[in-house]
């Protein structure tokens, strides 16, 4: 690490007002019971929901230093990681023994899975986040595509206090360098958090493994009335990854110098939520997603016969969803809610081959649009038993339409014990390839299937939660089921895909 850059960031950080040292400043802990959003697409406490949920708050992000949001969630229950090469490879989520596309994966609600519901953690960062909900068990009937297994939501922090500024560096083995800059403010009817973040290594295992990371966080918070206040919401993740062996993971595989890979994540959503009324509260959610990748290929058989590139390529994927949500709310008791509302997205895909001197070759050029709409009703009895019912219709362009449904049930007893079960219903909309396929490869629609069945799920579990030591300490017993169905697999390169396959859980 230059010694250079010390002395600088060190400069910064004293003379920044609400910094300490390279220390970034500590909140204060939050007292209360547990409240989840996203079981519910409303605040609700958590022993108050029948759904199996666990948060992760920004607290405990902070004091085990966690960088990457698939960091902080590997101790969830439930939650399985597997990750590729060294740091910025490939990194994928497994939900309950679902596959790795079967998770949904928001921020402050806007989904962000690419197509057919797979998403890469390779870069995803904790800077701006306020904690980290997971909901188990299949949640289609609130968030459409891609629930099959459960949710994963990330919650951004809002702006407090007075004008701040903090800067802080780290360095460590490996070459790795981390530098950081926040801004934060929140007084009167506006607010603002802003964090942005560098992350290198440049002195990998292998030669050519260098990783790059630059991330953006944003959030602006603004109070337009009594009634209506707007949120806008920017993140962006830019990275560099060298891909230092063939098949980018093996020890023992055939090095390669000089291929690369390059990831652009960007995402834009603006909040508008407005309270006509104490008992009502009405939302719009306004989103755009952007996921670009970039594979080049250089050619290094020049370099020795260790080397295998003959040629070189270019393989880029762009993705893009456009999203529209709108939810009203209704409160007619303490404990009774009606939630009710639809949703639009448009989904563009195109993933091409570029080689020098040949012409650029599309494998998959195309777009779908999906129209949604939902309800869910919660009751309460006496402040002890909840229930919660809920159903969606999706209808897309590409596929069936689809219902899905949603039941739990908590029962509180004496003592804090609380008894929980739910059961829900997913899908999972085919990927673009999978139903039109590639020059080599048939897709669905090549084969007759011109209007697929989306990928199906049935989740079963239930649970007791039971506090001890004071409610320092909690015992948590949770038994689940899960069914998958109408799933969606390759034959073979000559035959292509089919659907009808089976899995459990």
């Amino acid at each position: 690490m230059p010694a250079w850059r010390q002395v600088v960031f060190g400069l910064a950080v004293a003379g920044l007002p609400g910094a300490a040292g390279a220390e970034e400043p500590r909140r204060a802990p939050r007292q209360g019971p547990t409240v989840v959003v996203t079981a519910t697409r409303g605040p609700t406490e958590a022993s108050r929901s029948g759904a199996t949920s666990s948060v992760v708050t920004g607290d405990e992000i902070e004091a085990a230093h966690h960088i990457e949001t698939q960091d902080a969630l590997r101790a969830v229950p439930g939650l399985h990681f597997v990750k590729t090469a060294n740091r910025g490879g490939t990194t994928s989520l497994f939900l309950r023994g679902g596959e790795s596309d079967y998770t949904s994966i928001l921020i402050d609600g806007f989904r962000i899975n690419v197509d057919g519901g797979s998403f890469d953690f390779e870069n995803l960062t904790n800077d701006g986040v306020d904690r980290i909900e997971v909901v188990r068990g299949a949640g289609s009937t609130l968030y459409g595509s891609d629930a099959m297994a459960g949710v994963v939501n990330v919650l951004t922090r809002r702006g407090e206090g007075p004008p701040t500024a903090t800067v802080s560096s780290e360095a460590g083995s490996f070459g790795i360098l981390r530098e950081r800059l926040r801004f934060e403010a929140g007084e009167g009817e506006a607010a603002y958090a802003i964090d942005l973040s560098h992350l290198l290594q440049d002195d990998g295992r292998y030669e050519n493994s260098d990783f790059r990371d630059f991330s953006f966080s944003g959030r602006f918070d603004q109070r337009m009335s009594e009634t209506t206040t707007l949120t806008l919401l920017q993140r962006s993740l830019r990275s560099t990854l060298g891909v230092f062996t063939t098949s980018a993971g093996q020890r023992f595989d055939v090095p390669d110098p000089n291929d690369t890979k390059k990831r652009n994540d960007s995402l834009t959503g603006l909040t508008v939520t407005c309270v006509p009324e104490p008992d009502w509260e009405s939302t719009l959610k306004v989103s755009r997603y952007l996921y670009e990748t970039k594979f080049d290929t250089r050619e290094d058989r020049s370099r020795g016969a260790e080397y295998s590139d003959t040629s070189s390529s270019t393989n880029l994927t762009d993705f893009e969803r456009l999203g529209i949500d709108w939810q009203n709310a209704y409160a007619f008791g303490d404990d009774e809610r009606i939630v009710a509302g639809g949703a639009f997205e448009q989904d563009t895909l195109l993933r091409a081959t570029a080689v020098p001197g040949a012409a650029t070759s599309s494998e998959v050029d195309d777009s779908r649009g999906t129209v949604s709409g939902f309800a869910q009703v919660d009751w309460g009895f006496d402040g002890r038993l909840f229930l919660t019912l809920g159903g969606r219709v999706d209808n897309s362009s590409d596929f069936e339409t689809a219902a899905t449904q949603r039941q739990a049930v908590a029962w509180l007893l004496e003592g804090g014990t609380r008894l929980r079960a739910s059961h829900g219903t997913g899908i999972k909309a085919p990927t673009f390839f999978e139903i039109h396929g590639s020059g080599t490869v048939p897709g669905l629609a090549t084969r007759g299937i011109l209007d697929p069945e989306t990928e199906k799920s049935r989740t079963l579990d239930g649970g007791v939660d039971r506090p001890f030591w004071g409610e320092r300490g909690n015992f948590s017993l949770t038994g689940f089921y899960n069914r998958y169905e109408d799933l969606v697999e390759l034959e073979s390169s000559a035959i292509g895909y089919s659907q009808g396959g089976e899995a459990f859980s």
